[in-house]
């Protein structure tokens, strides 16, 4: 039997990549309030665009950490558009484009995003890798976008460091901020056809339709076939099941939640 391997996204950080991050408040002339946020033993890579940024590995091996983006391979991939999947340039040559791939809809056609773009090549890919994907995948596209912050920890002295998002004219934030990711700002974001057919609908144990929280809830089932496997009778009414039908606690929770399995019924 052969199984075919998961290409693990080019962006995602392994375990043994991580450092331990010995951070200090050093003394600087530069500036705007005389102190910044630095290493122990800095050196000069660490800041890029003015900001401190963490320090981790390049060592692509061992176990994954898939809800950790590596720092130097999000930002590389942010700044020379690369796809977050196989680092090959992400920009469609035919529409001039950047292709977005979202677990959810986008409601809005310009924002700040913090996860690189995917070619149209790595798409199908990462929807099969990916378990949210799966269940949901939404695909927009946008023009070239330009830097607008970091996603970082921000110390103060008053107390715990805290994520946020700092803009990059805010600069007296961002010396006391360690960046872990670059943040862009796309405009123009339009949807595009997803490269796969239209999810099938859900359905329970007997064969009706489920609606998932968010969809309208039909008014008619779509293919003629109730819970039960009961038809519509001459007039197209739906009949409920003989009293002698059992009923399961799984399919009285299913009738009587607000997103029911079950075909609508004119009878009280």
């Amino acid at each position: 039997m052969t199984t075919t391997a998961v290409r693990v996204p080019y962006v995602v950080a392994y375990e043994v990549e991580t450092v331990a991050l010995n951070l200090a408040v050093i003394h600087d002339v530069w500036a705007l309030n005389g102190r910044r946020l630095s290493y122990a033993d800095p050196a000069a890579s660490d800041w890029v665009m003015g900001v401190l940024w963490a320090r981790q590995k390049c060592d692509r091996r061992g176990k994954v950490n898939y809800k950790e983006m590596h720092t130097l391979r999000q930002r590389e991939c942010m700044l020379h558009r690369l796809c977050q999947v196989c680092q090959a340039p992400a920009m469609d040559p035919g529409t001039g484009r950047l292709s977005w791939l979202f677990h959810e809809e986008v409601h809005a056609g310009a924002g700040q995003l913090s996860k690189p773009p995917t070619c149209l090549r790595c798409i199908p890919k990462a929807r099969a890798a990916c378990p949210h994907l799966q269940l949901d995948a939404h695909v927009y596209t946008s023009p070239d976008y330009e830097p607008w912050g970091v996603k970082g920890l921000v110390f103060s002295a008053s107390g715990r460091p805290t994520l946020q998002d700092v803009p990059l004219t805010d600069l007296c934030t961002l010396e006391f901020t360690l960046a872990r990711a670059l943040i862009v700002h796309v405009s123009n974001l339009l949807p595009r056809q997803a490269p796969w057919p239209a999810r099938p609908p859900y359905r329970n144990l007997h064969g009706g339709r489920v609606n998932l929280p968010g969809e309208p809830v039909a008014r008619q089932s779509d293919d003629r076939t109730g819970a039960w496997g009961l038809r519509p009778d001459l007039e197209g009414r739906w009949r409920r099941p003989p009293l002698t039908t059992p009923l399961r606690s799984f399919e009285w929770n299913c009738r009587y939640s607000p997103h029911s399995v079950y075909p609508p019924t004119s009878e009280p």
